[in-house]
């Protein structure tokens, strides 16, 4: 019988330190990583497991809400927000003697102050600050600069797919140079993610990092975890007043430390969803239905100054992010969707959108369907659950007879096995298109699965176990072509990844195996993505089928 393969499972501790002397500690910005030359390992004093009190909020209060239109006034308490720590030292350095001091700022001016006047609500602290680098020539020192040129260039792509005003290339490396938490956010995210792309590539004798030209032979793994740390000091910080209004800067920075702690991966095991859990805690706490709504997805005008406090278009651009992020982890997983969904979406609605609004809103669809699947299926009587499936697939229908004119390919061309030609071409106009294309390929593969129709027992059960396997070859063919005609975005490579690492072992043509690990090679290999995983686990169930 056809069935869904879960890949990723298990609890981690989530712990980085580095050996040799200890680093000189500066009291404004806590360094309380090691360096000792190149080497690095693992310190582990006591393990902590990665746990916050929002698992627990969300099993016993489902219908916890979510709301945009006014800043969340919570944030997790500094036990919770202790076990994002990369050791145990640090959490207790960084929740005990953590002082923030000015940053250099007194001698620097913007219009007569050092920061934008909307900052100035703020105190010296996690939220507002200049690097240690400032001068009244420059805001960093080249390292910094090189990391936010990288993220600004290269990481934005990443989170701005889905958002019209591209705030994360635009807005947030800005906003950065004035708001700590969330400049150590990009610079963990830029240094974790240049470091692991030269570890990929492996070229022996040339693994010094490079910037735009400019070689940072000082940049390495440590570099980053030094970074992470200091960023988790000011989340425990933030995490000690609950009255803290603005959370889109805190929102943003757990979005980045998730990309970070996804492409680090690798380094400590299995993915441990401990900055997931953070932006689910913050979600929750908003206390509004309404934002995770087919209807209402499109979301605010952007923010008509960039250093905006409150931030609401930036907010909201956030939260889009947090909802693809979990559409991966639960998909990747198999687990509930753990974001609050609005529970009235009527999919019939065909309405003219931008291609944004309609991606978002296709994002909404498939965090149903995962609901649907991995939770509220599995205690739905047999009648209710064969009316909220065909809720569901209406939206599919729908958009095959009704899809946007922008949504339609540019160009097509079918697969040709014969010729070696595995992936179908399928050219769009933009990656927005793509990836809303995409998740309803990812959503199709939950439909076929759950499918309250599907004989599983009987004279008609094997040919329809068949029809199934062969569905799903065909959306992963459609989910690579998709990414291989469109390479330009990465967010769509790490979609089509999504469904092989579910549906893969369903291909059993040799040579189109071997395409997909190549395709997935080129990702980790290209974009710094784990996929290693993902491929053994591939070739062991290929071995398997084919041996029974």
């Amino acid at each position: 019988m056809a069935r869904l393969t879960k890949r990723c499972t298990g609890q981690l501790s989530y712990i980085h330190t580095t050996k040799g002397s200890t680093g000189e500690t500066q009291d404004d910005e806590p360094n309380v990583a090691h360096e000792n030359g190149n080497q690095r390992e693992l310190e582990l004093n006591r393990t902590q497991s990665i746990s916050l009190a929002s698992n627990s909020t969300h099993q016993s209060q489902p219908d916890l809400k979510v709301q945009m239109d006014k800043p969340a006034r919570n944030f997790p308490d500094p036990a919770s927000l202790s076990s994002l720590g990369r050791s145990p030292s640090m959490s207790r350095f960084a929740s005990e003697t953590l002082t923030v001091q000015s940053h250099r700022s007194e001698s620097l001016t913007f219009f007569g102050s050092p920061f934008p006047p909307a900052r100035n609500e703020y105190p010296i602290g996690p939220l507002k600050g200049l690097s240690d680098s400032a001068t009244n020539a420059s805001y960093a020192s080249l390292e910094e600069a090189c990391l936010i040129r990288h993220f600004t260039e290269n990481l934005a792509y990443w989170f701005d797919t889905c958002d019209r005003d591209r705030h994360f290339e635009l807005i947030v490396p800005q906003r950065a140079i004035f708001c700590p938490v969330l400049r150590y956010a990009i610079l963990t995210a830029s240094a974790g993610h240049l470091t692991r792309l030269v570890a990929c590539r492996g070229n022996p004798g040339n693994d010094v990092v490079e910037v735009s030209g400019v070689r940072l032979p000082g940049l390495t793994m440590d570099t980053a975890v030094r970074y992470h740390d200091t960023c988790i000091s000011y989340l425990l910080e933030l995490s000690k007043d609950p009255n803290e209004q603005y959370n889109e800067d805190i929102i943003t920075a757990a979005t980045i430390l998730r990309f970070y702690e996804q492409i680090d991966a690798p380094s400590i095991g299995i993915d441990s969803e401990a900055y997931l859990n953070t932006v689910q805690f913050i979600v929750h706490n908003q206390h509004n239905d309404s934002f995770y709504s087919y209807h209402t997805i499109q979301g605010p005008p952007r923010d008509y100054h960039i250093h905006s406090i409150p931030s609401t278009s930036l907010r909201h651009s956030a939260f889009l992010i947090a909802l693809r992020q979990e559409i991966w982890s639960a998909f990747l997983n198999q687990r509930t969707f753990r974001l609050p969904v609005c529970p009235s979406n009527d999919y019939t609605v065909f309405d003219s959108a931008s291609d944004f609004v309609w991606t978002n809103r296709i994002l909404v669809w498939c965090a149903d369907l995962l609901k649907f699947c991995f939770d509220e299926s599995r205690s739905m009587p047999p009648a209710k659950r064969v009316e909220r499936w065909t809720t569901l697939k209406s939206f599919d229908l729908m958009w095959e007879a009704n899809r946007p004119l922008d949504f339609k390919p540019l160009y097509f061309e079918d697969t040709d096995p014969a010729s070696g030609k595995f992936f179908p071409v399928i050219w769009h106009q933009n990656p927005c298109q793509v990836v809303g294309a995409q998740h309803v390929e990812l959503s199709r593969i939950l439909l076929a699965v759950s499918n309250p129709h599907l004989s599983r027992l009987g004279l008609a059960a094997r040919s329809a176990n068949l029809a199934l396997e062969e569905e799903l070859r065909c959306i992963i063919r459609r989910l690579i072509g998709l990414a291989l005609s469109n390479p330009k975005c990465p967010v769509v490579f790490v979609d089509a990844a999504v469904g092989i690492s579910v549906c893969g072992e369903y291909l059993t043509d040799p040579a189109e195996q071997n395409a997909v690990l190549e395709f997935l090679a080129d990702l980790e290999l290209n974009y710094a993505w784990p996929t290693t995983a993902t491929s053994t686990a591939l070739r062991e169930a290929w071995q398997t089928r084919l041996l029974s």
